[in-house]
């Protein structure tokens, strides 16, 4: 990007006033539901199930150990912020509700298989998919890293260098902030795109 149009992206973004130069990155074809296709032009179906069989296949492992012991304090926790019954608490409570998420998160997956590390250890993994999924479709909004989305998607679902975020489930907060922050990230795209179409 030239250092003109970062400048004046900078500009425009400080005074406040969006423009279309303060997203130029996404500035060339915008995202269609059409054009979320994978490796030779193949359906957008077959890069998401390699990706998550790749994604699967790198974390195995993970379904033969048990719970860390960090888990279990955090579980515990969990049952006594996550419900329902407690939200308005832990809102409130300025150490807790920073974890709100992982502990209704944790909550609810308590709900279904009490301490079987199975549940974790499958949450975790099918939030590591999302996020993958996730990275892809935003590797495909953006013109410039079209032609290697699905490679870049590939080494992000096999890379070890996040592994903790995947295989200690007390680390879902790390899973769930990529969500979240890749999620928005996603829906100014969209909505950059559809400002200029």
């Amino acid at each position: 990007m030239p250092l003109r149009e970062v400048a004046e992206a900078k500009e425009m973004l400080s005074a406040g006033r969006p423009s279309a130069s303060a997203v130029p990155i996404f500035r060339q074809t915008p995202y269609t539901r059409g054009s979320m296709t994978g490796p030779g032009g193949t359906s957008r179906w077959f890069p998401l199930s390699l990706l998550a069989l790749l994604a699967a296949l790198a974390y195995a492992p993970m379904f033969a150990i048990p719970l860390l012991e960090d888990d279990y304090p955090n579980l515990w926790q969990s049952l006594q912020w996550g419900s329902p019954s407690q939200a308005v608490e832990l809102l409130h409570n300025p150490v807790f509700r920073l974890r709100a998420t992982s502990f209704w998160v944790m909550f609810l997956l308590w709900q279904v298989g009490k301490v079987a590390p199975l549940v974790y250890h499958l949450a975790s993994l099918l939030l590591h998919i999302a996020n993958t999924w996730l990275l892809y479709g935003i590797c495909l909004a953006w013109p410039r890293m079209r032609t290697a989305a699905f490679w870049a998607a590939a080494f992000f679902a096999i890379q070890e260098g996040h592994q903790e975020a995947v295989m200690w489930f007390s680390a879902i907060n790390e899973l769930l902030q990529f969500l979240f922050g890749m999620g928005a990230l996603w829906c100014w795209i969209k909505l950059a795109n559809r400002g200029r179409g």
